[in-house]
């Protein structure tokens, strides 16, 4: 309880102050300044993509960019009362120094960032396997800044999805992380075929884990598409598959309902795509869309 609430207070404040450290300061030279606002806008960057902004709220990510503005409008309007000057006192090279560090901490944190942003040229299309509600994407993109799999090859173009209240946030019925996998929007939730083709492989019979433990093999269900490609859908609930071994699907068909199987710690959808010669993992588009961390979905 006490470790879910400090995680709760942190991602809650800790974006807002790092960028209201700029707003609120009041540089006395231009160069201060220049830096402060080129230090602010690697911090919004990284954080705007890389923070799990699901577990209090999506909807604050954009309260996070209006008030990344306010600092930016703020500090340019602060510029023509300044002089462009180098102040010599030892505080102000020690923080001068600081700032140069995180400056490079940052750009090179951003630069990974902007790397996972950036769709590969062999991605292949297929649609959103989730109707009915708001979806967001918790782990997906081309770098490991925005997409956990990439630590875990050969899964690099995973994606994970879950589904989002009316508040934004990824469970029910509880301030704080809930334990019953039913205040979880997405648990339960029906999953659609997101391409024309085959069944051919199904695990049906694996006991959906509680919240926070993680299983080992989950339920899930894999699809032959255009004879040359298999998606994996996984993390599927128990008993729940609406098609049989070698039926043949159509998009948009129920095929299964969301569950907590497997190497989950709470109810999400996983879907990967693989090159059945090349044995490849394959990045994919839902609907023409590459799907990168905290992307919503309105289906």
């Amino acid at each position: 309880m006490i470790k879910d609430l400090l995680i709760f207070i942190l991602l809650l404040f800790a974006p807002f102050i790092a960028i209201g450290l700029f707003a609120f300061a009041n540089p006395k030279s231009k160069l201060n300044l220049l830096i402060n606002i080129v230090l602010a806008t690697l911090i919004f960057f990284t954080l705007f993509y890389h923070i799990q902004w699901y577990l209090t709220s999506i909807y604050l990510r954009y309260l996070f960019f209006i008030f990344f503005l306010f600092t930016i409008y703020k500090n340019l309007r602060h510029f023509s009362k300044v002089l462009f000057r180098i102040e010599r006192t030892w505080l102000f090279k020690v923080v001068f120094i600081l700032k140069i560090l995180l400056i490079l901490f940052f750009a090179f944190e951003s630069y990974w960032v902007y790397v996972g942003l950036k769709a590969p040229d062999n991605t292949i299309s297929i649609d959103f396997p989730l109707k009915h509600g708001t979806f967001v994407i918790t782990s997906g993109g081309s770098s490991n800044m925005v997409n956990a799999h990439f630590e875990k090859e050969p899964y690099c173009y995973a994606v994970d999805i879950i589904k989002l209240n009316s508040y934004g946030r990824m469970w029910d019925k509880s301030f704080l992380k809930s334990e019953k996998l039913f205040d979880y929007p997405s648990f339960n939730d029906t999953v659609f075929a997101p391409c024309n083709g085959k069944i051919i492989e199904i695990s049906d019979n694996k006991e959906d884990q509680p919240i926070g433990i993680e299983g080992k093999i989950s339920n899930y269900i894999r699809i032959e598409y255009k004879e040359k490609y298999v998606i994996m859908l996984a993390h599927l609930k128990k008993n729940s598959m609406m098609v049989k071994l070698n039926e043949s699907v159509i998009s948009g068909q129920p095929i299964a309902l969301i569950g907590n199987s497997g190497q989950s710690n709470d109810p999400h959808l996983h879907i990967h795509l693989v090159h059945k010669r090349l044995d490849i993992y394959m990045p994919f588009k839902f609907n023409g869309r590459f799907p990168i961390i905290n992307d919503i979905f309105n289906n």
